[in-house]
């Protein structure tokens, strides 16, 4: 008889036979899969008196062991004891293992020893009870705020996000919520931003302001490190938490007051933001039940943080993620290597990024840009820009439909950029950069990043600020590490049209190793002008079908995948 098992059915019944024998007391089987999708349980009789009454419950998935056993305890004790799911499914951490599938009873005795020593013999310790809450407060403040959203009363929005920035006490900010539905009008988003920023502003920026916007007001409080945040500490009232918010501010502010200040008898959203290191946790205000002889009622929800602090670095290694924010790039170049530079960068934090491209997207660019067919026959310049200040947060990007001769000679100013990147890998525009930038702009870094042919290498030439790049281009000379044909490019049927064969996977490669080293530079990490390189081997040359040849910084290799980096000092190869 099937069970909805399919091949996992085998060791099923390899621990239903272990468990229902003699040789394991306290285990009463409770289900009996039938035809159904219906789990193996057994009811673990001598847990009743550790868990209120309620015995715990072993549950074999449907998929045992491709995912473990599971202990199930009553639902009731989620936010009474930790580690407890809404469901009552204890979170125990035990892994699937390889050998699971030939010894599942083996598996199965972990999860029941891991669930006796990790959770029943620590549940009488208050101390370990209230660790674990603080611990992982996050995530029972979750549980909670669903909890809630499950109940009747006042619907809380279904998301709430907030773009935090460091501040110290209190600060105000705005909100914006936005609700669809005629009947419901349930709010589907809540975003609240600080200071003079304008949350409807940023909703549109990124795509979210969606049905009918109303205007809020945001609060948002510090909460001292020491501070618990536990089940048991969680305000359930507005005076309670307008008490907390006394102590916490020395009695410097008040909760209350400041409602009432804005209280204008118009349902605007309010909301209250709690702030303890990187962690946020929100309250939104309902209503009364009674207008005029009940207070405003408390909601809790989950904050879902959208700042680029926590976006782009998760609060790690600030410091510098702010260097960068404050850093400007000017990139000549939009194509198969500029797009995904471009992007790479602006992920990784660059705060002002200048696109400058003259030409548009055309169909058989889609094989290897960022941008593809909802930007066909457009400037590749303003679609990368407007495609990255959508998806990315707190970054200034403009792009620019121009050549770059004409918009480095008569729209930059010295002091607008601090590195004038190249990406257009010609030797052109090389020469044009290291004759217009130093009399025009002045000192500041300068960068080439190109590819030879085939992607068969790569290089990222980054020129300090007081080095230049020869007016007369050595970069097949000093720089290019391999011997090229006069022509290797596939022709078209057009004037002087042609390409070069690569995909998007090779010159994601290359893009990458650009950044990271263009990124070190930026960073301070590497301070001298520098020459990059990453180049393929000699096994990869081989498959060509070209009259390629390997230069001695080639590497003999015997797949044609291999690849190797180096670095040169700009100055050991350019004297100076």
């Amino acid at each position: 008889m099937s069970t909805g098992r399919g091949p996992f059915q085998s060791p099923a019944e390899a621990v239903a036979n272990w468990l229902d024998g003699a040789s394991t007391e306290g285990i009463q089987r409770v289900t009996t899969p039938g035809t159904g999708k219906k789990p193996f349980a057994w009811n673990l009789l001598k847990t009743a008196n550790q868990l209120g009454g309620t015995p715990a419950k072993l549950v074999l998935p449907l998929d045992f062991p491709a995912h473990p056993a599971e202990v199930h305890v009553h639902k009731d004790l989620c936010l009474t004891l930790p580690h407890v799911e809404e469901t009552g499914k204890v979170c125990l951490g035990t892994p699937s293992k390889p050998g699971d599938y030939s010894s599942p009873a083996h598996a199965v005795a972990d999860t029941l020893r891991d669930f006796e020593t990790q959770f029943l013999e620590k549940i009488p310790e208050f101390s370990w009870v209230h660790n674990e809450f603080q611990r992982e407060c996050l995530a029972y403040w979750a549980r909670y705020c669903e909890a809630y959203k499950r109940r009747r009363g006042f619907p809380a929005p279904k998301v709430v996000q907030i773009a935090l920035r460091q501040f110290k006490g209190w600060a105000e900010g705005t909100l914006a919520g936005y609700t669809h539905g005629e009947k419901t009008q349930r709010s589907h988003l809540w975003l609240a931003t600080m200071g003079n920023e304008d949350a409807n502003a940023l909703a549109h920026r990124h795509g979210w302001a969606k049905g009918t916007m109303q205007r809020g007001h945001t609060l948002f409080v510090e909460m001292p490190k020491e501070v618990d945040w536990t089940p048991k500490a969680w305000p359930e009232t507005l005076e309670e938490l307008d008490q907390r918010i006394a102590e916490w501010s020395e009695h410097e502010f008040s909760l209350i007051s400041w409602i009432e200040g804005k209280w204008d008898r118009k349902p605007h959203p309010y909301l209250i933001v709690l702030v303890q290191g990187t962690v946020a946790f929100g309250f939104c205000l309902a209503p009364p039940v009674v207008p005029g002889l009940t207070s405003l009622g408390l909601v809790p929800v989950l904050i879902e943080r959208i700042d680029p602090d926590w976006a782009l670095a998760r609060d790690h290694e600030l410091d510098a993620l702010h260097g960068r924010r404050q850093t400007k790039v000017l990139l000549l170049g939009c194509g198969s290597l500029g797009a995904p530079v471009a992007e790479l960068l602006a992920r990784a934090g660059i705060g002002r990024l200048s696109l400058v491209d003259m030409e548009h997207f055309e169909p058989e660019n889609a094989a290897r840009h960022v941008l593809g067919y909802t930007s066909l026959n457009q400037s590749k310049a303003p679609e990368l820009a407007a495609k990255l200040r959508k998806e990315l947060p707190g970054i200034d990007v403009k792009g620019h439909h121009a050549f770059a001769s004409s918009w480095l000679a008569h729209q930059v100013r010295a002091g607008d950029f601090d590195v004038v990147l190249d990406c257009t890998g010609e030797s052109s525009v090389r020469s044009m950069v290291a004759e217009l930038v130093p009399k025009h702009l002045g000192p500041l870094d300068v960068a080439h990043l190109w590819m030879e042919p085939f992607c068969a290498a790569a290089h990222a030439v980054y020129i300090a600020s007081g080095d230049s790049w020869p007016a007369n281009d050595p970069a097949d000379s000093h720089v290019n590490v391999v011997d090229w044909p006069t022509d290797v490019q596939v022709k078209l049927p057009a004037c002087g049209a042609g390409f070069h064969p690569y995909g998007a996977a090779d010159v994601w490669q290359v893009a990458g190793f650009c950044v990271e080293r263009l990124l070190a530079h930026i960073d301070g990490q590497v301070t001298q002008s520098m020459v990059w390189t990453w180049t393929r081997g000699t096994a990869y040359l081989d498959t060509l079908n070209v009259d390629a040849v390997a230069g001695p910084l080639v590497p003999k290799t015997g797949s044609r995948f291999d690849v190797s980096t180096l670095e040169r000092p700009f100055k050991e190869l350019f004297g100076g």
